[in-house]
């Protein structure tokens, strides 16, 4: 109950770091669907976030959470944290950021297409 508290907090001071520890936190102590969690609170700071250094923190926090979000199969949520973390990236005008972003896209876009493959040829 404490951490959900701190974590929306967190996400109305728009610091990115403090809700992904919250949410960790969580995670820690109750079964939890964490893309879904980190895709929901990525999108609120987004809203929110005004200063370089805010949309800095959350560009980066969404190039992390993305691999957690490919590795249990959630494509569409790791999608949206792309997209989020785009967006932060060109507002913090950087540049570099913007472009791991996307390779990280083209990364995600690659595995979804090749776990198609394995889940048909498993079927039979």
């Amino acid at each position: 109950m404490l951490f959900s508290i701190a974590r929306d907090i967190a996400v109305g001071l728009g610091d990115t770091a403090l809700a992904i520890t919250a949410i960790d936190e969580i995670d820690g102590f109750y079964r939890a669907d964490i893309p879904v969690i980190k895709a929901d609170i990525f999108a609120a700071i987004a809203k929110s976030a005004s200063s370089t250094t805010q949309n800095l923190g959350l560009a980066e926090a969404a190039l992390n959470a993305v691999e957690g979000a490919v590795a249990a199969g959630d494509f569409d949520n790791a999608r949206q944290m792309v997209q989020t973390g785009q967006a932060a990236a060109r507002k913090a005008k950087n540049s570099d950021l913007a472009k791991r972003l996307d390779m990280r896209s083209n990364d995600k876009k690659r595995l979804s297409s090749r776990r198609g493959t394995d889940n048909t040829t498993h079927r039979n």
